[in-house]
């Protein structure tokens, strides 16, 4: 009977008791105001939310360190569950904490940056190289009069047209940046007719039209 109960109890929760006590001591030293204002306008769950994250921005808080365990948490802040559930997730929504099944809770590393200034590549080409899994999802492909500023950049003809391009790129299934490119219709005919899903802008130019950006 007692080896039954305890199977249950370890089933399917992180097995991290033993280091709860220094993943508290952690967040007690980070600096993080442990007595919220019950009378704030600010729910109690985003003022807990809001005192990890500062911790976790201040780096009291260091990337993959382990938060303590949501018991732990309501016991220093003197909240209930819900209130850290919420906090937590919010975090975890932001990119600042990441869950572990049966790990626990842990301080997300930091954000990579990436230098996309350092050649004629394009962000797919640019990421993929550095061996990110690179996505894009097209919200615009037309063609269309110019505008003023591409008239006058890209030396379309009187009455030609210029091809624009709207996309997302994800890397690695997160959203990076969001590009807007116009292209000289007059030296891409036909070119909103191609299917450009999946493909590299810069590699689609280049194979059909021998077209190599320069900057």
């Amino acid at each position: 009977m007692p080896d039954t109960v305890q199977a249950k109890r370890g089933r399917g929760r992180p097995r991290n008791e033993e280091g709860d006590s220094a993943a508290a001591d952690v967040l007690r030293r980070s600096g993080a105001k442990t007595t919220l204002d019950r009378k704030h306008r600010a729910p109690l769950w985003v003022q807990l939310k809001n005192q990890i994250g500062d911790a976790i921005a201040r780096s009291a808080l260091a990337p993959n360190s382990r938060l303590p365990s949501e018991h732990t948490i309501c016991e220093i802040f003197d909240v209930s569950r819900p209130v850290v559930r919420a906090a937590i997730s919010a975090l975890a929504a932001d990119g600042r904490l990441i869950r572990m099944p049966r790990k626990g809770v842990f301080v997300a590393p930091p954000r990579q940056e990436t230098d996309f200034a350092t050649a004629n590549l394009s962000v797919h080409a640019d990421l993929t190289a550095r061996g990110h899994d690179v996505t894009a999802k097209t919200f615009e492909f037309v063609r269309l009069p110019p505008d003023e500023a591409e008239q006058r950049y890209l030396g379309v003809p009187p009455n030609g047209t210029v091809v624009r391009i709207g996309r997302v790129y994800f890397s690695d299934g997160q959203p990076l940046t969001c590009t807007h490119i116009s292209l000289p219709g007059h030296k891409v005919p036909g070119m909103e007719k191609i299917d450009i899903e999946g493909r590299s802008i810069f590699s689609t130019l280049r194979e059909h039209y021998g077209l190599v950006a320069h900057r």
